[in-house]
């Protein structure tokens, strides 16, 4: 998701306005500062899209939390079978 909100920091009129003081076009100006704002906002996650990806990880950590006891106790019924088998 792409948030639309100007990045923190980042204030278009100040820099389209030093834009236009240095000769620039005022749509021009405009125009430029629109598009650097874009950039910098693009693929900028929202606090819902850390949210869903916090989610997913907690979902993973405990399927791998899961699998590892399981494995854990299956390598231990072998290590146990193996000691009972030995003479």
């Amino acid at each position: 998701m792409v948030t639309t909100a100007p990045a923190p920091g980042f204030d278009t009129l100040t820099y389209a306005r030093r834009l236009k003081a240095a000769g620039v076009d005022e749509a021009q100006a405009e125009a430029h500062a629109e598009a650097v704002r874009d950039a910098i906002t693009e693929g900028s996650a929202t606090k819902a899209d850390i949210a869903r990806l916090e989610a997913k990880i907690d979902t993973i950590a405990d399927k791998l939390m899961l699998r590892l006891g399981g494995l854990v106790i299956a390598v231990g019924g072998l290590i146990v079978a193996a000691i009972k088998l030995l003479p």
